[in-house]
Order: C-alpha cells, then sequence, then structure tokens
C-alpha cells in the first residue's frame, strides 16, 4: 500500500513540475526526482514510463527527459487523473472472472482519464484498509468492490456506507440494506439459472448436474433458486437436479473443482444428460474427465457454463454453450454510478443473462 501511495506522490510531483514547464523544456533527471523521495532511480523510472506512454514525455538517450506536447492538454489529463481516483478492490487470489473485470475497469478507467488503485483483499481482512486510503487521498471518486468471503454482510455494507463515498458492489448482497452510499451492480443469477434450466429442457433434457465449482454464496444460492423455479414450471422434480454434497470455500481451485465434482456426481447418478458449470475453468477440466471416461461431449452428454471468459468458449472442443451476462455492462454501470451518484435514483441494478449457443448442448 505505501508503495501504491508513493508512485501517485511522484506521479503528481511530476504534473506539479510540468505545468510549470513549456513544450520542449527538460525535466528533472530520474536521479534528482529520486533523492528528493527518496528511493531508488527504478522506481521513478516506472512512474516516469507512464508519461511517455501516454506521448507526454519523451527521452532522448544521453540528454535526458522533455516536455512533449505543445498545448495544456497534458495539465487536463494529468489533473483528472489526480484528481479523480477509483478503488478496485478485490480478493487476492486468482479468478478469470476478476481478472476480466478489473482489465474491463481499466480500460475504462484509462478512457476517463481516471486512475484505478487496485487493492486486493484476503477473506479475513476488514474495510478499515480503505479508511486508510481515503485519509491520504481526498480525490477518490468512489469504490468497485467484489468481496473476498462468501457473503458480505449487513455490518460490512454498513461500514462500507460510513464512507460517504458512492461503493458499488459487484456481487449480490442477502443482507442488503438500502444505505445512502452503497450500490449492488452484478449478473442476475436467479435469472440465469432459470434461464440454463429451461433452455436444456427444450433441447430434450429433463435430467441435469449441478456442479458448483465456484465458492457457494448468495449468488450460487440465487442461481441453484433459479433452476429450482425452472423445473417447477416445467413439471419436474427436485430429485432430477443432481448437485455435490461439497461446497467450495472462497480461494479453492475452481479448475480442479470441476473435475473433482463431474466425477462426484457421474457417480451418483448415470441418467444425467447434461452438466452445468459456474464457470468456464469448470467446464473444460469437467470436460477433461469426460474425455478421459471417453464420454462423447454432447453425444452423451451435453455442457453448459453460466459464465464466459473472452473468446475461450469458441475454441473448446466442442465449443462451450454458456449462459451469462455482459462483463462490460456491468463496469460500465458502476463507473457510471460513482461519476453521477445523485443521479441514480435505484440501488439495485441486476445485469440480464444471455443465452449463447455453441456444440457443447444437444437436442435431444
Amino acid at each position: 500500500m505505501k508503495k501504491v501511495m508513493l508512485h501517485q506522490k511522484i506521479h503528481d510531483h511530476i504534473i506539479d513540475l510540468i505545468s510549470d514547464l513549456r513544450p520542449g523544456s527538460m525535466l528533472p533527471t530520474e536521479n534528482e526526482i529520486a533523492k528528493k523521495f527518496k528511493v531508488s532511480r527504478l522506481t521513478v523510472h516506472k512512474v516516469m514510463a507512464n508519461f511517455q506512454r501516454d506521448g507526454i514525455v519523451y527521452r532522448i538517450k544521453g540528454k535526458g527527459t522533455f516536455l512533449s506536447l505543445a498545448n495544456k492538454e497534458i495539465l487536463k489529463l494529468g489533473k483528472n487523473r489526480r484528481n479523480g481516483k477509483i478503488i478496485m478492490a478485490y480478493p487476492d487470489w486468482f479468478s478469470e472472472d476478476i481478472f476480466f473485470k478489473v482489465s474491463i475497469a481499466e480500460r475504462i478507467a484509462k478512457q476517463q482519464h481516471m486512475e484505478l488503485m487496485n487493492i486486493k483483499l484476503s477473506p479475513d481482512m476488514n474495510y478499515k484498509i480503505f479508511s486508510e486510503i481515503l485519509e491520504k487521498n481526498n480525490d477518490i471518486k468512489g469504490i468497485i468492490l467484489i468481496p473476498p468471503g462468501a457473503d458480505i454482510d449487513q455490518k460490512k455494507l454498513m461500514e462500507l456506507d460510513s464512507f460517504k463515498i458512492p461503493t458499488v458492489i459487484l456481487v449480490l448482497a442477502e443482507d442488503y440494506i438500502m444505505a445512502e452510499n452503497i450500490y449492488i451492480v452484478a449478473q442476475n443469477s436467479f435469472e440465469t439459472g432459470y434461464m440454463g434450466i429451461n433452455y436444456l429442457f427444450q433441447q430434450g433434457h429433463t435430467k441435469f448436474g449441478y456442479v458448483a465449482n465456484e465458492p457457494w454464496n448468495y449468488n450460487s444460492r440465487q442461481t441453484y433458486a433459479g433452476m429450482k423455479k425452472a423445473l417447477q414450471a416445467n413439471n419436474l422434480k427436485l430429485c432430477n437436479l443432481v448437485r455435490p454434497e461439497t461446497l467450495l470455500k472462497p480461494g479453492d481451485d475452481s479448475m480442479k473443482a470441476g473435475y473433482d465434482l463431474t466425477k462426484e456426481v457421474l457417480s451418483s447418478t448415470d441418467d444425467v444428460t447434461v452438466l452445468i458449470y459456474d464457470s468456464l475453468p469448470g467446464a473444460l477440466s469437467g470436460m477433461r474427465y469426460l474425455k478421459e471416461r471417453k464420454i462423447d461431449i454432447p453425444g452423451k452428454i451435453s455442457v453448459l457454463s453460466n459464465a464466459e471468459y473472452g473468446n475461450f468458449e469458441t475454441y473448446a472442443h466442442p465449443s462451450i454453450t454458456s449462459v451469462t451476462s455482459d462483463r462490460e455492462a456491468i463496469i460500465s454501470k458502476a463507473f457510471e454510478i460513482i461519476a453521477n451518484p445523485k443521479d441514480v435514483s435505484q440501488r439495485q441494478f441486476l445485469i440480464s443473462s444471455k443465452i449463447h449457443q455453441r456444440e457443447s448442448v444437444r437436442n435431444i
């Protein structure tokens, strides 16, 4: 955290220097700036590289670094970044879903000339870290949060609300409260579960296996509730949906779980015609298990994923059918809320899901 703050101080110092310079003027050397902040030259070099990447400065080998823009757009760009920061907080373990959401957020932040402060959270970490950041930065516009625990409770929601800045949570909250500064923007998990079962039923499937290869939380329970509702709507019984007893905890390996839980589901029944996975990693490892057992996909068992990751689904063999919402829409809505919270009348936005039909589901 201290390193992030130090980089920002150096960044702001360079912006202040530039404000007094004419185009073509030489900036202080990296060694001079490093000495001022008592850091290594490499630290300053990394900050300066960002200015060079954006075309703000240019380097002449053996001579130094010079201001390149012939107008004051540099100040506009720099000040927007300095005065417009968004905290992007997410779990400290790897997840394709988190990776893509953070990547989208970084791109949108850059387009809007804002700075994204990436903060990794462990499951046992409280939210005092946000308070510490806010004390040191008076230009934080909002927080985008993917909670690290299985669920986010009312106590934590109230703590987040006390920071008095718009905070957008990217998962459903079971104990959601109508707080002034808390917003929910998330995939409509209930709709996802319902839509998947309903689509598969239309393809002739009546016995389903649900491989819950992601941590079991409120979103998972909503997905499962949607599945059960779809069973009821199609005059099917709950026993038509087989779910493993093993439930994942935050930080568990979702890809390994896909393999292991596929085995668990198929060991408990022999008449499942389709397997539904929480995410692509689970679907991929589950498909490996099926292929190792020479179970044809989709001839014998079809596969559906409740999440997408770029175009990976398209290049799997067979390509994987999915039902999911648009991550771009989720992150864009989060930025929209933070930019104009006073214009937002509702506190919860559920992004609709869509079926992406591919080769892994057959019509029987």
